[in-house]
């Protein structure tokens, strides 16, 4: 290692140049690459292509043209004309990209209190592309928009393409807005509160926001756009990415304080004494960290999810980009910082924490792990794993709440289960057991014996393979748990009854349950893995196993208040918060690390290790925190509660961190300070 560090020194000290080309030429690659990088708010996305469900789902979306629709709602008054509503769906037909138009019987409200509605009309317009072409998709809600304006219609638009649309736009607003409120609320605090100066924030934002740079123009260039567990990465990268910054700040400062009456003619001079010294106390436990934190990552690359696996991937990278910036950039610009700058940077006095070193005696010691063991455990058995995905879609989008008055009104949910089936006898038999079904979780069904029926076009439920489609609107949420287990029972039912080839069954609903099936999964495995590979790294750099369990006390103990936390909270894990576990235990780890590496370097005095690191390890936690505290003005319910339980998780392990660690490093070692 002092090898490694010997020679990263030279490098940087006489290649400064080369290194400063390296990264701009890096860096203008990765803004050219990020242009029209967005968020991808399919859930087909999420998942593995390989999967079951996943697969039919496609296959039926690619044989048959209009298994989703726009939903359109024109809240009939007296303003509204009956020869506009006939001649409105005309119009609509002739758009460009629709497949059919269809007018939806509005004549039995399912509530007694409902509003007159007998003017009320809903309106399936049904492309003929998937629901995931975004840019298709929103050129035609625009194009009904412009129509529904010419008719002065006061037009509501819901279903899969609509929500589809506003999901996507949700989620690229809040990533925007989390990733500014986080660089923002780096810089205020860094000034007003640590009192840096400005001059170093600048640099440090500097390598930050390249840092960003490089992990999204990969992102840009692998996996083509986020999804909606990777939309939190600029925030998240921001709120962890710092943490290698403000450490090298600090070593900065420590040797400044030695070297303030440095000369300006002993300049080159000083850039190596700098980089000798800054890289000699942190590098080991800045790379430890950086590794831990990628391991977490990683371990997410083994769910079964594939938005996991790309989290757990682009997270990693993104953690190495911030690494090599902040080990790579900011001591070359931080040397050209005139030194009396570095020097009178302030630190928090670590006295302070000492006292608590000083009057802790053992036995409190012990009764205060207890009580965190007995809290940490009573709320953590509170909490499950919640499928209802209603309650982590954002209700205010107007395509949602227009979708629950649906379904509180008419009893009909715009997303349909599509049943397809060989053969017109088989479909002719199975919708009459669909029909006879005692309280059938399904309302409105469209198929091609019923268009012959009603005179309407029977071909559009004719697949390229001369299959038959049969589309069941359920008359309530389908993602609803209870919802979806009624629904559930009715498909196993019709695949008992009709077996064999060309008979299937799919929808949005399934994938959602392969989704929550396959994350809940998920949550012990990568769990447990990342906490194999953190131990594995820590084990590897301090060679014992007292001191990789020191190390790996705060995030132990941090981890279980948080879990705690979300039962007295009444939080459940789910899809967007399946990652708060593995992230703990990546970034939670970093206190501890740093504080152990100092004491070690320091001879065993917890003191004089308080004293060195209480600031870095105060201020890359709190940096963070707001990192993922930014997460909490989202209108995403679930990034809101992930930025919520992973800023509690980091505050419960830097606590840990200052006020138990160092009894434990006296109690392990029998060392106590003078």
């Amino acid at each position: 290692m002092k090898r490694f560090e010997r020679l990263y020194c030279a490098v940087l000290s006489a290649h400064k140049a080369a290194v400063f080309v390296i990264i701009s030429v890096l860096t203008v690659l990765s803004l050219w690459g990020i242009r029209g990088l967005g968020v991808d708010a399919d859930f087909t996305a999420l998942l593995d292509p390989s999967d079951k469900t996943v697969k039919t789902y496609k296959q039926v979306l690619g044989n048959f043209t209009g298994t989703d629709a726009f939903v359109l709602f024109i809240d009939g008054n007296e303003t509204v004309s009956e020869q506009a509503l006939q001649q409105f769906p005309a119009r609509l037909q002739s758009l460009k990209d629709v497949a059919h138009v269809q007018v939806i019987p509005t004549e039995n409200p399912s509530s007694g209190n409902t509003p007159d509605t007998s003017k009320a009309v809903l309106i399936q317009v049904k492309p003929i592309f998937k629901p995931t072409v975004f840019s298709q998709s929103r050129r035609l809600s625009k194009a009904i928009r412009s129509l529904a304006g010419q008719f002065d219609f006061p037009v509501g638009i819901t279903g899969s393409y609509q929500v589809l649309i506003e999901s996507a736009d949700a989620a690229n607003r809040d990533m925007f807005r989390a990733g500014l409120v986080t660089l923002v609320g780096i810089l205020v605090l860094l000034l007003l509160v640590f009192n840096l100066p400005w001059v170093v924030v600048v640099w440090m934002a500097v390598t930050l926001c390249i840092g960003l740079c490089w992990t999204l123009g990969l992102v840009r260039l692998t996996m083509g756009q986020l999804n909606l567990l990777t939309a939190t990465l600029p925030a998240v990268m921001l709120g962890l990415g710092v943490d290698f910054s403000l450490h090298t700040i600090y070593a900065f400062h420590e040797k400044a304080a030695q070297l303030s009456s440095v000369v300006s003619g002993q300049q080159q001079e000083t850039r190596t004494v700098f980089l000798t010294y800054v890289f000699s106390k942190i590098y080991k436990p800045l790379l430890i960290g950086a590794l831990t934190t990628m391991a977490a990552f990683l371990s997410l690359c083994f769910a079964g999810s594939e938005g996991l696996r790309q989290m757990g991937l682009m997270g990693a990278f993104g953690i190495g980009c911030t690494f090599i910036v902040a080990t790579g950039l900011l001591p070359i610009l931080l040397t050209a910082v005139p030194v009396k700058t570095l020097a009178n940077i302030r630190q928090l006095p670590g006295e302070r924490f000492n006292r608590i070193v000083n009057i802790s005696s053992k036995s409190r010691l012990i009764t205060i792990i207890v009580l965190i063991l007995v809290a940490g455990g009573w709320g953590s058995a509170r909490v499950k794993f919640n499928s209802d995905q209603n309650k982590l879609a954002e209700q205010t989008l107007p395509a949602y709440a227009l979708q629950n008055k649906l379904q509180d009104q008419w009893g009909i949910s715009p997303v349909p289960i599509a049943f397809v089936c060989p053969d017109t006898q088989t479909e002719e038999a199975k919708l009459a057991f669909l029909q006879s079904l005692p309280e059938s979780p399904f309302d409105l069904m469209e198929s091609f014996l019923l268009a012959q029926q009603q005179n309407d076009d029977p071909d559009r439920f004719v697949g390229e393979d001369g299959t038959h489609l049969i589309l069941a609107y359920p008359k309530d949420n389908a993602f609803k748990p209870a919802v979806f287990k009624r629904i559930a029972s009715v498909v196993e039912q019709c695949e008992k009854q009709f077996p064999g080839d060309g008979n299937l069954v799919t929808g949005s609903p399934f994938l959602n349950a392969a989704l929550n099936q396959t994350i809940k999964a998920d949550l012990l495995h990568c769990s447990l893995l990342a906490v194999l590979f953190v131990c594995a790294f820590v084990f590897y750099c301090f060679r014992t196993v007292s001191r990789t369990f020191l190390a790996m006390l705060p995030v132990i103990l941090g981890t279980l208040l948080m879990v705690g936390f979300m039962g007295y909270m009444k939080i459940d894990f789910t899809i967007m918060t399946i990652v708060i576990v593995p992230l703990i235990i990546g970034a939670g780890i970093d206190d501890g690390v740093h504080l152990l590496s100092r004491w070690y370097i320091e001879n065993k005095n917890v003191h004089q290790a308080l004293r060195s690191v209480a600031t870095p390890i105060i201020g890359t936690t709190l940096t963070s925190m707001i990192g993922f505290g930014s997460l909490m003005l989202s209108a995403n319910p679930g990034f809101r509660q992930l930025g919520l339980v992973v800023m509690a998780g980091l505050g419960f392990c830097l606590l840990i961190s200052l006020f138990i660690l160092p009894q434990m490093l006296n109690l392990f070692e029998g060392v106590r300070a003078q």
